[in-house]
């Protein structure tokens, strides 16, 4: 009775790590600290309120900088 108790919970504890790294691998592939950040290059057009992607400056009169 001890052992299948024992073998159980050691395929639990397999089960639950693999599908733990499964997920830590695809969080850190989601990871915007990992992906490379895209800027807008000075001198094309922005808007500060609506714009998705920052520019690699300051967002000036309408332009990046």
């Amino acid at each position: 009775m001890n052992m299948k108790i024992l073998v159980l919970v050691a395929v639990l504890c397999l089960v639950v790590s693999t599908h733990a790294e499964r997920h830590s691998k695809t969080d850190m592939e989601d990871s915007p600290m990992i992906q490379e950040r895209k800027y807008l290059p000075p001198g094309k057009p922005c808007y500060e309120a609506t714009q998705k992607i920052p520019c690699c400056g300051v967002c000036s009169h309408n332009n990046c900088t």
